[in-house]
């Protein structure tokens, strides 16, 4: 009788651990789109937002096979845009708009899926900066660091990263209007029945808002004097015009006064008086002029 033998040999194989894959992804073309009618910061703007910038990067995948996903962290280095001083600055929000995105850290992580071989996909976020920010004059800026990660998140693996500065130009500008009065453009003074000597300190005051240092200019219609219906020169009455107590010649028809940047956006406020010259042996009537009054941010610096 013949014995057979089944013999089972079993061989142990290692499984190979397979690497999560490598995107070959670059970061290029950052640049930005203002949104809105403004390209500067204005702090007169009425609206929310004075300035709206749609900032725009390009990604690539620079692999000929093989989708890629990621995560691109963008990251400013401050949360707001600094001047010159130090002390000055530009407060904005970040927001990832369309994007799927959120806040990270002090900027955003958005995610980007199914990158195509040889795709370049733009992707874009938005920077926006409230109204009513009171800076002096100048260029703002701000260094933003972008960083294209393995997904989900994974800062340690990096596909690549670049930096880009941006800027926010807040030019030299400077209103007046009049406080304390429902019409803050113009304003009558009735005098009554006019005296010699006689003195009118104004209700409203000359407010006054700038980026920068300022002069007021000062127009009379009749070079200083109040002029009789008639239209006759010959019956004019002379007036001393004060502003702050400080007198302000009008005889050449105009006065120019200068003065340093406001320390806050309130501005600055101007107290205004009148003083009547001689009105004796002058006709019954009408006497009036007209009063301009122009603020300038200044040139000089």
């Amino acid at each position: 009788m013949k014995t057979y033998f089944i013999c089972f040999i079993l061989m142990l194989c290692s499984v190979p651990v397979w690497a999560a894959k490598t995107c070959n992804l670059s970061l290029q073309n950052i640049r930005l789109e203002n949104s809105g009618r403004n390209i500067n910061y204005d702090m007169f703007e009425t609206g929310s937002f004075a300035l709206i910038q749609n900032h725009l990067i390009d990604l690539k995948n620079n692999s000929p096979d093989g989708m890629c996903d990621t995560v691109l962290l963008i990251k400013p280095r401050q949360n707001a845009f600094r001047g010159a001083q130090r002390s000055q600055q530009l407060e904005y929000q970040i927001l990832a708009g369309r994007n799927s995105g959120a806040i990270y850290e002090n900027g955003l992580a958005i995610v980007i899926r199914d990158l195509k071989p040889k795709e370049i996909r733009t992707v874009d976020y938005q920077l926006k900066f409230a109204s009513q920010q009171y800076v002096s004059h100048g260029q703002y800026r701000n260094l933003f660091q972008y960083s294209a990660v393995e997904y989900p998140l994974n800062r340690t693996n990096i596909y690549d990263e670049t930096k880009s500065e941006f800027q926010v130009q807040v030019n030299k500008t400077a209103r007046v209007s009049l406080w304390g009065t429902n019409d803050r453009h113009q304003y009558q003074v009735d005098f009554g029945e006019l005296e010699t000597g006689e003195t009118r300190q104004l209700t409203p005051q000359l407010l006054v808002q700038s980026t920068a240092d300022y002069s007021i200019e000062f127009q009379s219609q009749n070079r200083g004097h109040l002029r009789h219906d008639s239209g006759d020169s010959q019956w004019d009455v002379d007036y001393g015009f004060f502003v702050n107590n400080r007198s302000v010649p009008l005889q050449t028809g105009r006065s120019l006064l200068s003065f340093r940047q406001p320390a806050s956006a309130v501005g600055d406020r101007y107290s205004m008086m009148f003083r009547i010259g001689n009105v004796r042996n002058k006709p019954a009537g009408q006497y009036e002029d007209v009063i301009t009054i122009t603020v300038t941010p200044s040139l000089v610096h």
